[in-house]
């Protein structure tokens, strides 16, 4: 059974959930500057990777900007800062 999971796919679902849950802690908490910077990377993402080619989707495009936000809180927290 695990012998079919695709590593890439599943460091990319995890930072889609550590993104999503971030926004949705910053909005909570009334950040609504980060909230907003959160935003931003899924719409570029989404507006943005179609061009690129490839066969890459305007979703997969907001999935790679949520990415990049869980990326850097993950960041974060290993640093420490």
């Amino acid at each position: 059974m695990f012998d079919k999971i695709d590593p890439v796919a599943v460091a990319m679902i995890g930072l889609a959930v550590i993104g999503a849950v971030e926004f949705i802690k910053r909005l909570f908490d009334r950040d609504y500057r980060t909230a907003a910077i959160i935003a931003v990377a899924v719409f570029v993402g989404a507006l943005l990777a179609p061009q690129a080619g490839h066969g890459i989707t305007w979703l997969m495009g907001a999935l790679i900007g949520l990415n990049a936000t869980g990326l850097v809180t993950l960041g974060k927290k290993v640093g420490g800062t």
